[in-house]
């Protein structure tokens, strides 16, 4: 917690400040941090040295369009990295950077393109 309060991973972000936590915290404690430093603290997914995806604060919206396209919602792992591809069947979700690829059975997208738990997923593969 003192690094994060240090700035390590915190990014100004052009129009706000977003202090990103790789491999994540469970939901109670990232509100409690988001709370205490006056900023967005979302998730950064790293795998291997990569960053898959992150979740980012939601984009302005037009009046009455509020919320239509989230950056991120509370157990998401956020939006995956854009140039990455990305394929979602029923062995879960797969990701794709050039001939490097990992499965994640237990994850998926929803409806808004974030990264979730699926409900009866199994383990991580990698390759």
């Amino acid at each position: 917690e003192d690094a994060l309060r240090q700035g390590a991973g915190a990014v100004r972000g052009g129009w706000q400040e977003v202090l990103w936590v790789v491999d994540g915290l469970d939901e109670g404690r990232r509100a409690v941090l988001e709370a205490e430093l006056g900023v967005p603290v979302r998730p950064m997914w790293v795998v291997d040295g990569v960053i898959l995806a992150v979740g980012v604060p939601d984009p302005v919206m037009p009046r009455g369009q509020e919320g239509n396209q989230p950056g991120f919602v509370p157990g998401s792992l956020g939006r995956v990295m854009p140039g990455l591809e990305v394929e979602e069947g029923a062995g879960g979700l797969v990701i794709r950077d050039g001939d490097r690829q990992w499965i994640f059975p237990e994850l998926g997208l929803n409806e808004a393109g974030l990264v979730v738990g699926r409900v009866g997923g199994g383990g991580v593969a990698g390759s």
